[in-house]
């Protein structure tokens, strides 16, 4: 006949194995969580500052653009300016992602958050529109009716639009300093 104290030893050297396990596998996987999750904020810090970065180049390119509006009004040759300014190429896939992960509430401060919402308003198919239509209109005025095209209006016109821009430039670097 088995020996009922074997059993009973066995029994619970089986049940503290299991408990043991499983607290081992849960603390395991814990720190595998946490090690994913790491590489995960990690990755998508490194996302957001590439996208900043490339929005950067994009505030470069735009601020060229008025360079040469500006030539053109002051040169008093507006009607052979045919530019654009593609304000709606930027990109804010990763800036998005992270504020509804909530990852972007991590890296910035409140006025960061301000600031990059304002990035967002001026780098938008509004504003695209809007300047290259203002444009437009006065090109238009200068071709049909040069008589009443007015140059301070337009020279104001176009130190609002680099205002615009030098003050894109300077969040944008102001994030991307933030984000190092």
């Amino acid at each position: 006949m088995p020996d009922v104290t074997q059993a009973s030893g066995l029994f619970w050297a089986t049940v503290f194995g299991a408990a043991l396990g499983i607290v081992a596998g849960t603390i395991i996987q814990y720190f595998i969580t946490l090690t994913l999750e790491k590489k995960s904020k990690a990755r998508q810090k490194s996302s957001l500052m590439k996208e900043m970065i490339y929005n950067k180049s994009l505030a470069c390119e735009l601020y060229k653009e008025v360079q040469k509006l500006r030539n053109a009004v002051n040169g008093g040759v507006l009607n052979t300016y045919f530019g654009y300014f593609p304000y709606n190429k930027a990109i804010f896939a990763q800036a998005i992602a992270s504020a509804n992960n909530g990852m972007l509430y991590e890296l910035l401060s409140i006025e960061h958050i301000k600031n990059a919402q304002h990035m967002v308003s001026v780098l938008s198919v509004n504003t695209e529109n809007w300047v290259n239509n203002e444009i437009t209109r006065r090109r238009d005025i200068v071709i049909n009716t040069p008589e009443s095209f007015d140059r301070a209006e337009a020279v104001g016109f176009v130190d609002f639009v680099d205002k615009q821009i030098q003050d894109l430039q300077q969040t944008i670097d102001t994030l991307i300093k933030e984000l190092q």
